[in-house]
């Protein structure tokens, strides 16, 4: 605001009577002759940005995601955008109505984008209400057009469309394993593959058993000092289907444990690089969550491309007297266990030979 001053404090030049300083739409002048100090400022109008969608796309490779690309006809900052995501059509189309806020957005150089988090592949067939939005500089938020999509949709359109075979491929067995994940869950109303042509279908193979392999045990030259020394009553993975998977691991120690247990696991590439396992060579490791005297630990976010990639995992501790004990190497992969699922009958059979088909096509599209 415009005003006076009463005293400098400091030593100021002899030549230094009258200045201007500005910043971005702010002037401010201090005369020192007349001891006053007046600021002005410009009015500057803020318009609201015009956001175009473009054509969204299916993510397939890491986990499923849905993801928007879209236009802005003016610079704002990439962490000044974003997606709003509703479930069902919002009456009110505003950030505080969302169910779901993604901030954030990339430029791949010609157009900008966001994506949702990984959807379950039974969700697949779930309308998802969107806009996308932009903060502006006086802190108003501008939105784009709410629309709705649906990954299936967008299955359905490459397939009627110009994809490649390989890719129409890939989309017919990610339908199917959505489908067979509806069943698991007693979801049969609608399912998700319920509009393929037999011609699509045709794109993709039955079930094999060579579409996964087994993963075979190391011997104790290769497990070297964590091979198996007898501490544990159970050692027991199983898997979670999400829009990534993972492996659970589950430990239970015969003796008392001296603090914590500790997951040490191995890819394939860095099992077959080490001439003998060792904690410092091995891919990742964490502490293990303790429930009464089970221990747990997980491999997550284990892509559709990689199930059949061999894991090896194996679980440590010392008991109170100082005496290390390991769980020894446990190969593992989530194909190795859609394959002994796969060899019986029913939901989960269905399932899991799904999965491991989508897995197959998803390997073969991203090699």
């Amino acid at each position: 605001t415009n005003g006076t001053w009463d005293y400098c404090w400091g030593e100021w030049g002899e030549n230094v009577k009258v200045t201007t300083e500005s910043f971005g739409n702010l002037t401010i002048n201090f005369n020192l002759n007349a001891q006053e100090i007046t600021t002005s400022s410009e009015a500057v109008e803020i318009v609201a940005p015009v956001i175009t969608l473009k054509t969204p796309t299916l993510l397939l490779e890491d986990e499923i995601k849905l993801n928007i690309y879209f236009d802005i006809d003016q610079d704002i900052p990439l962490e000044n955008m974003g997606m709003l995501t509703w479930s069902s059509k919002p009456d009110v189309v505003d950030i505080s109505t969302a169910e779901n806020i993604f901030p954030g957005a990339t430029f791949n150089g010609a157009s900008y984008g966001v994506n949702t988090d990984g959807i379950p592949a039974q969700n697949l067939g779930d309308v998802i209400y969107f806009c996308i939005y932009a903060k502006l500089a006086d802190g108003s938020i501008a939105y784009g057009k709410q629309v709705q999509y649906s990954p299936t949709q967008y299955a359905y359109n490459q397939l009627n469309g110009g994809a490649t075979p390989e890719a129409k491929a890939l989309y017919v067995a990610i339908l199917n394993y959505g489908a067979a994940a509806q069943v698991f869950l007693n979801d049969t109303d609608a399912l998700i593959n319920a509009k393929l042509t037999d011609a699509q279908k045709a794109l993709v193979e039955e079930y094999r058993a060579d579409m996964v392999h087994s993963v075979a045990m190391p011997n104790a030259t290769k497990q070297g000092a964590l091979a198996g020394n007898g501490g544990f009553s159970a050692k027991q993975p199983t898997i979670s289907l999400d829009s990534a998977f993972a492996i659970n691991y589950y430990f239970t120690p015969s003796n008392a444990v001296d603090g914590d247990m500790t997951f040490y696991y191995w890819n394939a590439e860095d099992f077959a690089a080490a001439d003998v396992l060792s904690v410092e060579n091995a891919t990742g490791s964490m502490v293990m969550t303790k429930d009464g005297n089970r221990y747990g630990a997980a491999i997550e976010g284990i892509a559709a491309k990689d199930i059949d990639g061999a894991l090896y995992a194996c679980g440590v501790y010392t008991d109170v007297n100082g005496n290390t004990y390991s769980t020894g190497i446990l190969p593992y992969s989530l194909g190795f266990y859609c394959g002994n699922q796969a060899k019986g009958e029913g939901a989960l059979a269905d399932l899991a030979a799904a999965i491991a088909v989508y897995g197959y096509y998803a390997a073969s599209y991203f090699a």
